[in-house]
């Protein structure tokens, strides 16, 4: 059933269209707000992040997310880079979905919020950052695949 906010997504980000991630920001919201405060975090969120850039598939912008963030992970988790290397893990392919749904489905509810909070502060760099923290928490494990 479409709803008045639907309308209002539909015709304020025409270019953009609907993504399965987004139905996860969109619940999140709702958790704690109303509707209306709701559908204007998610329009924020939208028209101020990476996110358009992923929703939309814009793919020499994702290249550029995904080229910094292996910088990063070479950087900070060298072992672990090495190892997905040999292995042919390339950063689209955990990277994107962890985005595109800000990690509502990866971690627990209260983790999650954390990292909203993480992002509502710091921006993008909060997503990218805990992506690394995520690999480093996980680290050992991963070394033994």
């Amino acid at each position: 059933m479409r709803t008045p906010y639907d309308r209002c997504y539909s015709s304020k980000f025409l270019q953009v269209g609907y993504s399965q991630g987004m139905s996860f920001l969109a619940a999140l919201l709702l958790l704690y707000m109303e509707p209306a405060d709701a559908f204007m975090a998610f329009t924020n969120i939208l028209t101020s992040s990476c996110f358009v850039n992923f929703y939309r598939m814009k793919m020499p912008e994702v290249k550029m997310y995904m080229y910094a963030h292996e910088k990063f992970f070479k950087e900070e988790l060298p072992s672990l880079y090495s190892h997905f290397k040999k292995l042919g893990i390339h950063p689209e392919m955990y990277m994107v979905k962890w985005i595109m749904c800000l990690f509502c489905q990866l971690l627990p509810l209260d983790c999650t919020c954390r990292i909203w909070d993480f992002f509502f502060l710091d921006g993008d760099v909060a997503i990218f950052r805990t992506g690394l923290g995520i690999l480093k928490l996980l680290e050992k494990d991963l070394l033994k695949m």
